[in-house]
């Protein structure tokens, strides 16, 4: 299993306040964002070398999670379950997007 990229999925209580430190003293940018009615509740924020995702939400149950980008998913979700590990959710392939 070749893995290409790791994207972080981290749950925070305050999702404004972590959104200020990342952004004005560590210099990150929001590269994406979900709002409802209550505002922000996730964004996904990166600099020239590091990406993340923040949320003030848990998702699969979990409070966080890392998002695995590799070169072939059906190979790297039988090695994973062979293995013994027990992936949250079916392999999804995206086709061959960049990984940036």
């Amino acid at each position: 299993m070749n893995v290409l990229k790791a994207v972080p999925y981290i749950t925070v209580k305050d999702l404004d306040k972590e959104l200020s430190f990342y952004t004005e003293v560590l210099g990150f940018e929001i590269k994406k964002s979900l709002t409802d009615e209550r505002g922000v509740f996730w964004a996904y924020i990166g600099n020239n070398t590091a990406e993340f995702m923040l949320s003030n939400r848990i998702v699969h149950g979990r409070s966080r999670l890392t998002w695995l980008y590799v070169d072939n998913v059906q190979e790297a979700y039988d090695s994973v379950v062979a293995k013994g590990g027990k992936p949250l959710d079916t392999p999804k392939d995206f086709g061959h997007q960049t990984v940036e």
